[in-house]
């Protein structure tokens, strides 16, 4: 398994993904029925909505047609009379007219009403009334012609009349059956909508209900995704940084081990040459030149010495021997070594904390990580600049001692040394503790400095940080343990 899938196998619920799948579906799957009955709730509203118009344009029709028939009726009887009491020939044209037109009006009437049979025989009943009260008006029109008014008799006047009023009746009744008849199915329209449009509402709210449902699991299933992502990504970057360490760590030890051989054989070597030095010095006699040589050999053996004894406690093959000290007296008695180093050209400053906490480190190879850094910022200014040298007390907690992967979480005092120099690529940069990888231009040292203050700072059970970017300068942060009050002085093991 790869270390992709192991993550995302830790970081994932065994049914998480399953859960979230099935949701999207069932909201799906609502969705559409809550849509199809939405379709189903709008064609029902607009079915009744057509039904009640519908409705109301009928009794609009009935109610049209009915006083459209009346009115015929009333001009054929007043253009009737307006003849038999004048004589006048053109009365007989406006009555002939609405005479004729009537029973096509009725016939109008009874087709509205084609799917009501009892209406439509209420309205059958008046065609043999129309026709009689036709016959009627045309007798005394033919009277009228004959024999003049006194063919006009009364009571055939108001028998007419009586007839007319029945049928008047018989029309009012039609029509007011029918409006009664239309509130009723109008108001049951009415009610078909209102709960059509209240199922509609419920559609719509529900609809609403299941998308916002639908986000928020297909919201959760992006977060949950992008929290394992994340994770993943965290994880595979830590793994990079794992191996990356452990890499450098195998290379320093393997470089560690092969010094420590190499040490102990020049070490051996060194011996026989300064033990052979001092046995020439003691037999040479008052040469004066032979003197002076002797003299820088013997001081290049024991700086050779001196070398060793570094390259030695690099390699852990050799003990500190710790002191409860106080690093601002440490830097305080260095500043002494390195004042002669540094040209006019280059301030130094000082930060020092007021109360520092004590330290138990090797005081020697305490100064010597000073000098290191003191002498590669100097190598780095070489235009002139400002060094600057700091101490601190800190306190770690857990989450921020996870970032430094050599310490552990508790109380510490840094020390640290920044420069304004030429400072380091990342590339550079990335090496820079590597044994024998130097960081100055034209390989102008042996490579140690940086990677002895390495080993100096691990075997004190401390850390080092390092920052730089390129024409900015650099800073170097070493971590030293904060002393216990009751720590003895005893020599540090060479494989801590």
């Amino acid at each position: 398994m790869s270390v992709a899938d192991a993550s995302r196998s830790r970081h994932e619920p065994p049914f998480g993904g399953l859960r979230h799948r099935w949701g999207r579906r069932i909201a799906l799957w609502l969705a559409i029925l809550l849509v199809g009955g939405l379709f189903g709730a709008t064609y029902y509203q607009i079915h009744g909505l057509a039904a009640a118009d519908g409705i109301v344009q009928h009794v609009r029709d009935v109610r049209g047609e009915a006083e459209h028939l009346l009115s015929l009726l009333g001009r054929a009887e007043d253009n009737q009379e307006g003849y038999l009491i004048t004589g006048d020939p053109t009365y007989l044209d406006a009555y002939r007219a609405a005479a004729t037109e009537a029973p096509q009006s009725l016939q109008q009437l009874s087709q509205l009403f084609g799917d009501n049979p009892s209406q439509w025989r209420r309205v059958d009943q008046l065609r043999p009334m129309l026709s009689d009260r036709i016959d009627r008006l045309e007798a005394l029109i033919v009277a009228r012609q004959g024999r003049g008014l006194s063919a006009i008799v009364r009571p055939g006047i108001d028998e007419g009349r009586a007839l007319t009023d029945k049928m008047r009746e018989t029309i009012v009744g039609v029509v007011a059956t029918e409006s009664d008849s239309a509130r009723s199915r109008l108001s049951n329209a009415r009610a078909y909508v209102q709960n059509s449009a209240l199922i509609l509402f419920a559609g719509i709210l529900a609809s609403a209900m299941v998308i916002l449902w639908a986000f928020h699991l297909t919201q959760k299933e992006v977060d949950r995704r992008q929290r394992s992502e994340a994770m993943l990504l965290q994880d595979l970057a830590a793994s990079r940084v794992a191996e990356s360490q452990l890499a450098r760590a195998q290379r320093m030890e393997t470089v560690a081990q092969l010094t420590s051989g190499m040490a102990h054989d020049v070490n051996n070597l060194l011996a026989i040459v300064v033990s052979g030095l001092s046995q020439l010095e003691k037999r040479m006699g008052a040469d004066g030149k032979a003197e002076e040589l002797m003299s820088v050999c013997m001081r290049a053996s024991l700086q050779g010495s001196a070398l060793i004894d570094r390259l030695l406690a690099f390699s852990r093959r050799r003990s500190l021997e710790p002191e409860r000290i106080n690093v601002n007296e440490l830097v305080s008695s260095t500043l002494g070594l390195l004042q002669p180093i540094f040209g006019v050209g280059i301030e130094i400053q000082l930060r020092l904390a007021e109360d520092p906490w004590p330290v138990l480190v090797d005081p020697v190879q305490a100064e010597s990580a000073l000098v290191n850094l003191a002498i590669n910022a100097r190598d780095a200014m070489t235009d002139g600049g400002q060094l600057t040298i700091e101490t601190a007390n800190m306190s770690l907690s857990a989450g921020e001692a996870a970032g430094k992967p050599s310490l552990a979480p508790g109380d510490y005092v840094t020390l640290s040394m920044s420069d304004t120099g030429t400072g380091m690529t990342p590339e550079v940069l990335g090496r820079a503790f590597e044994p024998f990888f130097t960081t100055k231009v034209g390989g102008r040292s042996s490579g140690l400095g940086l990677s002895m203050v390495l080993g100096f700072a691990r075997q004190s059970r401390g850390h080092v940080e390092i920052r730089s970017e390129p024409k900015r300068g650099t800073v170097v942060d070493i971590y030293l343990p904060r002393a216990d009050s009751a720590s003895p002085r005893a020599a540090l093991p060479s494989d801590q």
